[in-house]
């Protein structure tokens, strides 16, 4: 797993950081990640945060397809979460090692996607405590 935070220069930065992102998938449904690394059959969902299917981010991203690695048989899943809160983009890489069951590889999913939503919700938070009068931090 790996974990990504970035700070753009302003929301606009953010978002446009989402929408390539969600675009680059949708080109590119195969892609190699290093010499020996790459993922195929990446499929993305967002959810812009006016849909209200999200309650800590403005937008959320979600990539699941399958990971390789040279050499080895077989694919993995790989799943790839990403949250924006105004111009901070938080991101996570789940990339299952092999010999788990089906269950073990959901259930490593749903806590890397638990883990970037506390993330999300920390900096949403922080954001929250410098704002003069609370709220307004991240929207």
């Amino acid at each position: 797993m790996s974990v990504t935070v970035t700070v753009h220069e302003d929301t606009t930065a953010g978002r446009r950081d989402m929408a390539v992102s969600l675009e680059e998938a949708l080109r590119c449904p195969q892609q190699r990640l290093n010499a020996t690394q790459r993922v195929r059959g990446l499929y993305s969902q967002a959810n812009p945060f006016d849909e209200e299917r999200n309650a800590i981010a403005d937008d959320d991203l979600t990539e699941t397809g399958e990971y390789l690695v040279d050499g080895e048989k077989g694919a993995r899943p790989f799943d790839w979460f990403k949250y924006r809160l105004g111009p901070v983009t938080v991101a996570a890489t789940a990339r299952i090692g092999g010999g788990r069951t089906e269950e073990e590889q959901s259930a490593v999913s749903v806590d890397v996607a638990k883990g970037v939503g506390f993330v999300a919700a920390d900096i949403d938070r922080l954001a929250d405590a410098r704002e003069p009068g609370g709220k307004g931090g991240s929207r």
